[in-house]
């Protein structure tokens, strides 16, 4: 397809995304999670190892692959030894202490990653990591409550929403089209309607299976984040009882469903016709798995999947950073060239 063909093809994507939001809030994201997830995962870290992850030397991929499984393995451990003591008198300091460590890996590989994309002359990566250790702790000491925020939003929210808005942007001012601007407009337009309490009507409806299945998943945590930044609470046991929360979850199904279609339209990007056959069958049956798994049981199916899902947002990290930087070269160019012809004008 051409440029304007695949940008219009994801306004197409945001739209049927948010239509089914907001009628199916709980169920979409359940399915897209689980369905659209581990292919998502499966094919970009495939994509990413192509292209040596864009990282300057391909061995910092080791570290960030061990990180990913320190996070990992963290997660196993709160999961199943912590969450389920993690309210009993005497268990909340070592709950919040698992916490604070997960949370602080996450931090550390998004610092890390910016270290391993710099340009100019070689770091000494383990300084730095160091370095970058002693500045999270005292993140943890002297802002708790949002460095707790950042560290869940980054591999979640950040992830599949700003970063993927950023995608869009870049791509657009790489390519100057009317259509990348107007699917970038749709994409924030949507957004800030989501997030706009009372404005889009929701159905307000779940099956026990979804509701019970989103909370075993651990992702009502997120939910409970974003509603308490307009100061409101959910309720008890983790059920949505007003109409802002069920629009909280709508954008949550939205912005997770569309960053999985987003990536399936970009076959350029991508060269789905270029992966070799035995490839793409090794990955669909991987992928098949993964699906029997979560029919099967979806916490331990989304407990086993959680460490390609954190491996593809960590090992992504590398490219995050160097799409902020084209944004950042691509703005400061236009302000440049604004200062010129101001200039000019002025002589």
């Amino acid at each position: 397809m051409t440029t304007a063909q695949t940008d219009y093809l994801n306004i197409g994507f945001m739209l049927v995304s948010l239509a089914a939001a907001l009628i199916l809030p709980f169920e979409l994201f359940l399915f897209s999670y689980a369905i659209l997830g581990p292919l998502h995962y499966i094919t970009e870290i495939s994509w990413l190892n192509q292209r040596d992850f864009f990282l300057k030397r391909r061995a910092d991929a080791i570290l960030l692959i061990v990180l990913s499984v320190l996070v990992f393995l963290q997660f196993i451990t709160a999961a199943i030894f912590t969450a389920p003591i993690k309210n009993l008198a005497g268990h909340s300091a070592w709950f919040l202490l698992v916490e604070l460590v997960l949370a602080s890996l996450v931090i550390i590989a998004f610092a890390m990653a910016r270290v391993m994309t710099w340009e100019g002359q070689a770091r000494n990566h383990y300084e730095w990591l160091f370095g970058l250790v002693l500045m999270v702790i005292i993140l943890q000491i002297l802002l708790p409550s949002p460095y707790r925020f950042f560290s869940m939003m980054l591999p979640t929210v950040i992830h599949v929403c700003i970063f993927t808005g950023m995608f869009i942007l870049s791509g657009t001012m790489k390519n100057q089209s009317f259509s990348g601007y107007l699917c970038f407009a749709v994409y924030i337009i949507l957004l800030v309607l989501l997030f706009i309490p009372g404005l889009l009507p929701v159905v307000q409806s779940a099956t026990a299976y979804g509701r019970m299945s989103y909370a075993n998943s651990g992702f009502d945590e997120i939910n409970h984040a974003l509603i308490s930044l307009v100061g409101k609470e959910t309720g008890n046991n983790n059920t949505p009882l007003f109409p802002f929360a069920w629009q909280i979850q709508a954008f949550i199904a939205f912005i997770y469903t569309y960053h999985y279609l987003n990536w399936f339209s970009k076959t350029g990007l991508v060269g789905w016709h270029k992966v070799p056959f035995k490839h793409l069958m090794a990955m669909l049956i991987l992928w098949g798995l993964i699906i029997l798994l979560y029919l099967w049981n979806y916490r331990i199916g989304f407990m086993v999947l959680f460490l390609f899902s954190m491996l593809h947002v960590i090992l992504e990290f590398p490219l995050n950073h160097r799409v902020m930087g084209q944004i950042y070269t691509g703005f400061a160019k236009k302000l440049r060239r604004g200062d010129r012809l101001r200039g000019d004008r002025l002589r």
